[in-house]
């Protein structure tokens, strides 16, 4: 199944019930966008209903959130935030045009991660900040691996620092369920795109075991990069 499609389809139902989940992360941009220049102009790459892009703009940073999924960009609308909708792969902004960039998880959904990457340091200011978060070690995977570093050197970034953020989460409904994996297995293309009926059988049937409902324990890394122009 096709990822993006999913999302789209239940826009709504993940701005509601699923996007909160990973509030530890949009708390984590939040802190890190205290450090930067005020105002400063910030590209959030693959924004989705805009949870990044209100925290930056509360910091009085000047925003741009992009992202192909026209029912999430929607309703990232604000005060300081620009919509663009674009595909991450060919940014249609100038070079050095942005100050910073976050992609909280969003890189994992990536057709092709290294353009995207590449993208992120054509349109930032030599020397600025790259923010991208990830999931690490899926819940119903534990031993997955996770190609971002290799990508984020193949693109020509150079990471400066990694953070780890976790968050134990209650799920008590499967559509929640299945999308939360889908975030989470996106790191495995083969998964996240596999069979929509497995994965409601399989929640379904871990929910009917615990009484309803499950305690999930996410876990992200926040990778700082930066990108210099030739």
């Amino acid at each position: 199944m096709d990822v993006r499609h999913h999302f789209e389809e239940h826009a709504e139902h993940y701005a509601e019930r699923v996007a909160p989940f990973f509030a530890i992360t949009y708390e984590y941009l939040a802190r890190w966008s205290t450090g930067l220049p005020s105002p400063a102009r910030v590209l959030d790459v693959a924004c989705g209903d805009g949870r990044v892009a209100a925290v930056l703009a509360a910091q009085r940073h000047q925003v741009i959130a992009c992202d192909r999924s026209a029912p999430l960009l929607e309703r990232a609308a604000g005060p300081r935030i620009r919509l663009l909708h674009a595909d991450a792969h060919a940014l249609p902004l100038r070079k050095g045009c942005v100050d910073a960039v976050v992609c909280n998880l969003g890189v994992q959904f990536f057709a092709r991660p290294v353009v995207a990457l590449r993208e992120m340091g054509r349109v930032v200011v030599s020397g600025g900040p790259i923010v991208v978060t990830v999931p690490e070690k899926p819940s119903v995977r534990p031993q997955a691996p996770h190609a971002i570093v290799a990508q984020l050197n193949e693109a020509g970034l150079r990471m400066c620092d990694q953070l780890s953020l976790s968050v134990s989460v209650r799920v008590m409904d499967v559509t929640t369920l299945v999308a939360v994996w889908k975030v989470e297995m996106s790191t495995l293309r083969e998964l996240a795109e596999g069979s929509e009926s497995d994965l409601v059988e399989l929640a379904q049937t871990l929910l009917d075991q615990d009484d309803g409902s499950i305690t999930l324990p996410l876990k992200f890394s926040a990778y700082h990069c930066v990108a210099g122009h030739s």
